[in-house]
């Protein structure tokens, strides 16, 4: 077990041997280990001629870049507890954050934060001369340190509050098991730094392994990736599975050093698989986790090409699967995951109500379904909010969502359950595609149950998301059709 010490101090010190290696590249700017420790340290000692104190909250606002590690970094030597937030927050949700939160600063390079009522800190001032910052506060191990969002796929964001101690248990648990990341790695997340996946992949466990992090600004295009992964022969692709269709839809090289492809966030469809493996001769590793326990606590290791949604839990992990009234239910019925980790959240900051329902003592109430069989293997069914019963079935989204995504010109779709003119719920399916089909419902026909297939299809150009961009489907159940 590592020793429990200030994260950042730590990051520093693991790296002392690799001073010269690169730590972070974004395109053509890149930093070393001992780039990153010192110009982090001489930030903090800017940041504390704003007069903030250990525990205060403050708001990391910015896009991809190697100034972000550099912000979280000098946050976390001052004792301050980073609250990370996606730059493209419309200014009145960053607000709402900001009162979840009790932030008293925002570390921003967006030029509309500048009239928030809070103290604003330009980015510009990282690149500022300063003395180097040689202390680090010592935080107990329980206390509040990293605060992340929600996705808010059925409602408005929350504050999750995780523990200083919960990046070393992260790291340990997942750094060489889920992500077999090490000091070789070169790894490119196209998740950001503001969501727990692109934080943690490139953050605890790339740094934490002393390999190097390569970072992409802006939307993360094919043409983008293709071209970091020939230039820095990547060995580690980290993406989504609307990234993952994207690359099929134009088509390149990657790295031929490339050893793992991750994929999360939502279920990998069967034909996005089988594509990638075609074309690229890569396997998925899938993986699943939310930002209650910091991030990922079950993961699909083997070569399963026909099996999308089946994980194992990570070692350190238990998970269970539960009926309504907590109690545990029989393999193969379908039930929701309760999980537990030493990385659980504290709770949801002021929102004490929902804390009480989500984290059940050392357990954490996921929202998702799964079933399980004899050899412990979990089988993803989608999240409790997004079942919904049509003619007496209980109907999983994701299972009709996979087979429209079976088409290779679909670029992504949500399917929900909508009332019709008499209060019966029929199914709409919201479609994002390249080449809208009329012959899709004949399609589905054929490999879905009757009462599966969608009544209605709508094409759509773009989907209501989230701060962490997942689809968020408590936004179309409310649309009008």
């Amino acid at each position: 077990m590592i020793e429990i010490k200030n994260f950042a101090q730590w990051i520093f010190e693991q790296n002392k041997k690799r001073a010269e290696k690169l730590a972070i590249v974004n395109g053509n700017v890149s930093v070393t280990y001992s780039e990153l420790e010192c110009r982090s340290r001489k930030f903090a000692t800017t940041l504390k001629q704003y007069n903030l104190r250990p525990g205060d909250r403050i708001i990391i606002d910015m896009d991809d870049c190697v100034e972000w590690p550099m912000a979280f970094f000098a946050c976390v030597l001052l004792g301050l507890n980073p609250v990370l937030t996606s730059p493209n927050l419309p200014v009145k949700d960053l607000t709402k954050i900001i009162d979840k939160s009790s932030a008293l600063a925002i570390i921003t390079d967006g030029d509309s934060r500048m009239q928030l009522s809070i103290i604003t800190i330009p980015k510009a001032l990282i690149q500022l001369p300063a003395d180097i910052y040689t202390d680090s506060y010592a935080y107990h191990p329980d206390e509040s340190c990293l605060w992340l969002l929600s996705s808010g796929t059925t409602g408005e964001s929350k504050c999750i509050v995780h523990r200083h101690a919960s990046f070393f248990h992260l790291y340990n648990q997942n750094a060489q098991h889920a992500f077999l990341i090490d000091n070789n790695s070169q790894v490119l997340c196209t998740g950001k730094l503001s969501w727990t996946y692109g934080f943690n992949t490139n953050i605890t466990y790339t740094l934490g392994a002393g390999g190097t992090a390569h970072l992409i600004s802006g939307v993360p295009a094919p043409s983008k990736i293709y071209k970091i992964c020939q230039s820095n022969q990547i060995t580690h692709l980290v993406s989504v599975p609307a990234v993952y269709a994207a690359m099929l839809r134009y088509p390149g090289l990657l790295s031929n050093d490339l050893k793992h492809v991750i994929t999360a966030a939502e279920v990998t469809p069967v034909a996005i698989r089988e594509q990638f493996l075609d074309i690229y001769g890569h396997q998925f590793i899938d993986v699943i986790g939310q930002s209650e326990t910091m991030n990922v606590f079950a993961a699909q290791y083997l070569p399963v090409k026909h099996l999308p949604g089946r994980r194992f839990n990570l070692p350190g992990v238990e998970m269970q699967i539960r009926d309504n009234s907590g109690n545990l239910v029989p393999n193969g019925t379908m039930g929701e995951v309760y999980v537990k980790t030493p990385c659980v959240a504290i709770g949801y900051h002021k929102d004490w109500s929902k804390s009480k329902q989500t984290f059940i003592g050392a357990w954490v109430k996921t929202g998702d379904m799964m079933t399980v069989d004899g050899q412990d293997i979990y089988e993803y069914q989608g999240r409790n909010d997004d079942l919904f019963r049509v003619n007496g079935h209980w109907i999983s989204n994701v299972e009709i969502e996979i087979e429209i995504l079976n088409d290779i010109d679909v670029q992504d779709c949500a399917v929900v359950a909508l009332p019709n003119q008499l209060g019966l719920p029929e199914i709409h399916a919201y479609i994002i595609s390249n080449n809208p089909k009329q012959d899709i419902k004949q399609r589905l026909q054929k490999t879905l149950a009757k009462h599966k297939v969608p009544r209605h299809i709508h094409w759509v150009s773009e989907l209501p998301k989230t701060v962490t961009n997942k689809i968020k489907r408590s936004a179309l159940r409310t649309a009008t059709v």
